[in-house]
């Protein structure tokens, strides 16, 4: 295939970008009779394309936005009894935006055993971004807090795998399962003018980065500050004390992604379970922030709320050359000070405790329906009607680490931006709700 756009929302001089792409497979079980009894179906497949990209509309030139009166809760946006006024926006045009070009090639096998009862579909990919649009952060001092730029070109690949069971198909009971594993290895290959690293994210003291030959979006913020043996340095009221440098805590990116989905069909009757797994990877929590500062989290239950001394932490002195040593700190955080201890603002390192592991495994739809018997429905010259009830999000599991906040839930955007955690996004949703579908 072969495709040419022209984008309104890119400069002039870069709206047009081209794209082509094709793929190609080869049955095996045609070319090889011989594999029908055993291999009914088994296909090799293989494609190369790429794939253009533009920017959402009004950021080539810098706009104006409707004011707003900020207060201290709350905020007043024009128009105000009629009257209007702009402002402008915080978000600086970029005139140099070029298209975002992705390039793919993935290669793939389709395996149906026993006739179709078992199946195995397997995909490996390669792709890379070029000039992948984003909005970057970027110095106040220039009268702006953002820009939509060319970020840089990264590399995604991996592996999908798909499995498919029926372990039970009778004439009037069926179960289908479906089982998906997806692990994908992200990387930043260069970012634009040979910067070292482009922030995209901050809040406080904490940020989500990119830097070359690094996954895209590494969480950085405070640590505690260390001694050549790892041990934690304390003040007179031991609390520790922050590194002057900050420290990586780790990557968005999970390790890899599981669903399991089963279908059970009894005569017009079928249900239908999805559940999602995943692996690893950060995201910063806002919520937990706050939870900690008004004292409503578990972990601030530590010791009962009695004084406990920082595990692994020493205080350090002076000798009479000036030189640091180090004693065994017996300085207990005594219950005037553990809210010092947890705050964020007078102990920085303390924002690891909210930095949250993203792994989960969720019920995220369970629904059950009936289909009306043919004979019924063909009265009134429909073809299907059928009832059902469904839930969603209906159980949740997350580690230890995490008791506060579904780990999907954001409100930083829905670009890489929407990785980084959430800032007092609250609780998700479960549903329940019943449902008709009729088809004529």
């Amino acid at each position: 295939s072969l495709r040419n756009d022209w984008s309104s929302s890119l400069p002039e001089k870069n709206n047009s970008y081209f794209y082509p792409g094709f793929t190609i497979s080869y049955l095996l079980s045609d070319a090889f009779p011989g594999l029908k009894k055993s291999l009914p179906f088994a296909k090799v497949r293989g494609g190369w394309g790429m794939t253009g990209n533009d920017a959402s509309p009004y950021v080539v030139n810098s706009e104006f936005t409707r004011s707003e009166i900020n207060l201290i809760y709350h905020s007043l946006t024009f128009p105000i009894d009629s009257m209007e006024a702009f402002e402008v926006g915080n978000r600086l045009g970029n005139n140099l935006l070029r298209p975002e070009m992705t390039e793919e090639i993935e290669f793939g096998l389709d395996l149906r055993f026993w006739k179709n009862r078992f199946g195995l579909d397997g995909a490996v990919y390669r792709k890379i971004s070029r000039g992948q649009i984003l909005n970057v952060p970027i110095s106040t001092s220039s009268g702006y807090t953002s820009q939509t730029m060319n970020l840089g070109d990264i590399e995604n690949k991996g592996i999908e795998l798909m499995v498919y069971i029926k372990p039970i198909q009778t004439r009037n009971f069926l179960w289908n399962i479906n089982i998906n594993y997806t692990k994908n290895i992200n990387e930043v290959i260069s970012l634009p003018n040979e910067l070292q690293k482009i922030e995209l994210v901050k809040v406080g003291d904490v940020s989500m980065v990119a830097k070359p030959n690094r996954p895209m979006g590494i969480i950085e913020g405070p640590v505690p500050l260390r001694n050549s043996s790892g041990q934690i340095i304390v003040d007179e009221n031991g609390i520790p004390k922050t590194a002057a440098a900050n420290e990586e805590y780790g990557t968005i990116h999970p390790d890899f992604i599981m669903a399991l989905s089963q279908q059970f069909s009894y005569k017009g009757f079928s249900l239908n379970t999805l559940l999602d797994f995943r692996k690893g990877g950060l995201l910063y929590s806002y919520t937990s922030v706050f939870n900690t500062f008004t004292g409503n989290s578990i972990q601030t239950a530590y010791n009962n709320r009695q004084a406990f001394i920082v595990p692994n932490s020493v205080q350090e002195f002076l000798d009479a050359d000036g030189k640091p040593y180090y004693k065994e700190n017996t300085q207990a955080i005594e219950p005037e000070n553990i809210w010092t201890y947890y705050y964020t603002t007078t102990n920085k390192s303390s924002i690891r405790n909210h930095i949250l592991d993203r792994t989960y495994l969720k019920l995220r739809e369970v629904s059950l329906s009936y289909d009306l018997p043919s004979g019924w429905i063909n009265r009134i010259k429909m073809r299907h009607i059928s009832f059902g009830i469904v839930g969603r999000n209906l159980f949740l599991w997350t580690p230890s680490g995490n008791t506060v906040i579904d780990p999907e839930t954001s409100t930083f955007g829905n670009d890489i931006a929407g990785e980084f955690g959430e800032y007092g996004g609250g609780p998700s949703i479960r549903s329940i709700g019943l449902q008709i579908k009729a088809s004529y």
